[in-house]
């Protein structure tokens, strides 16, 4: 959402936009000092700011649940128009509030085929697009990066980033993955970069291995990124996955599982290597066809950097914005 306010400033100076945010909300200490928004904090009840917003909006962009209902409360009293953004790779609940808040969208945007696909089964008269995630463009120092890499000398890198969440990411098969080459592969080394709800769980799969390790969450991902030699991507369900943007902007070989909205980023044998879900030796022997394949491995990371400049916050924000005229517009 931040990435997307500044593309749209970046691109359309005389766009105003305003930022209707909960007071609690990270994003709007992200974007505090921010002079391309205006942020209007709200507390619950979050309904009693509705009767305060006059029709001085062209248009809303719904971002997350309790905005969609935010939304269309709104479009009820001011009649104006809005626009959902749908991130989950399952269907939005089946009860008669929600219908009516997707039934009244003017548009909905889905993040992946797979995304909309769900959605237009949910409700088949909705109209819908899919504009991905973007690239995040992270900020890196060379000089960090250099000394992350050489702590790990004489290893192949290979590294996941996501929320340690192994019902969602996958992390207990990259830990399998890691058991399977410990012995046979020992310069391959495996990075788990973030924190959440199951790292101890994890940590205990993990035990006794001598090839995996816990870093805990970095605010420099980009630097991680930037000392990996391969990245891994094993989730077993995923909207689309934006961190897979940023280590094909790092020009890194990846492996992905194919699930949810994984498929529309990664390309078999272009991009990366897709294995199927659930498979910790597929992962496995995907990381060793990398690993000692280096023109496949630079070939891979090559056409992934080639290929993000389709996520790119200028592309994808233009595309956001054909949305908006079309319902500002009218038009279909």
């Amino acid at each position: 959402t931040a990435l997307l306010i500044d593309g749209l400033a970046s691109a359309y100076p005389k766009l105003q936009q305003s930022l209707i945010i909960r007071s609690d909300s990270l994003l709007a200490n992200i974007l505090l000092e921010s002079t391309r928004v205006n942020i209007i904090k709200i507390k619950q009840p979050y309904v009693a700011y509705i009767f305060g917003i006059k029709k001085q909006y062209d248009l809303v962009h719904a971002h997350d649940a309790k905005a969609c209902h935010f939304a269309y409360l709104l479009s009820l009293r001011a009649h104006i128009p809005y626009v959902i953004t749908r991130r989950m790779d399952r269907a939005p609940k089946v009860n008669w509030f929600t219908q009516k808040v997707y039934q009244h969208a003017s548009h909905v945007v889905s993040l992946s085929s797979a995304i909309d696909k769900i959605i237009n089964v949910y409700q088949s008269k909705l109209t819908t697009s899919i504009i991905p995630s973007m690239a995040a463009n992270l900020t890196t120092n060379a000089l960090t990066a250099t000394k992350i890499r050489e702590s790990y000398p004489n290893k192949t890198l290979i590294g996941q980033v996501g929320a340690l969440v192994e019902r969602h990411k996958g992390q207990q098969y990259t830990i399998e993955a890691a058991r399977h080459l410990e012995a046979t592969h020992p310069h391959l080394h495996f990075l788990l970069i973030g924190d959440g709800q199951d790292e101890a769980m994890l940590k205990q799969k993990a035990q006794g291995l001598t090839n995996i390790e816990f870093v805990g969450f970095k605010s420099n991902i980009g630097d991680y990124l930037r000392a990996l030699d391969i990245f891994l991507f094993p989730s077993l369900q995923e909207g689309l996955g934006s961190t897979l943007l940023d280590a094909m902007e790092a020009s890194l070989p990846i492996v992905a599982s194919e699930v949810g909205g994984i498929p529309d980023l990664i390309k078999h044998e272009k991009n990366g290597l897709l294995v199927p879900p659930q498979d910790a030796l597929a992962i496995a022997n995907a990381i060793l066809l990398i690993a000692e394949n280096k023109p496949l491995a630079k070939s891979l990371g090559e056409q992934g950097n080639i290929d993000v400049v389709n996520y790119t916050p200028a592309v994808i924000s233009q595309r956001y914005m054909e949305v908006y005229e079309s319902i500002c517009s009218g038009e279909p």
